[in-house]
């Protein structure tokens, strides 16, 4: 039984992380291509 719940908390954590870091490699793109579109202008 601890081992379950373990394993969700785990889980959440990773999940969590990796919203995190896809929003800000979200920003990151968007940062990157908003120069880029300045820089052809």
């Amino acid at each position: 039984m601890e081992y379950a719940l373990l394993l969700v908390l785990i889980a959440m954590v990773i999940f969590l992380m990796l919203v995190a870091f896809g929003r800000q490699l979200n920003n990151t793109y968007e940062t990157i291509n908003s120069g880029v579109q300045n820089a052809g202008k």
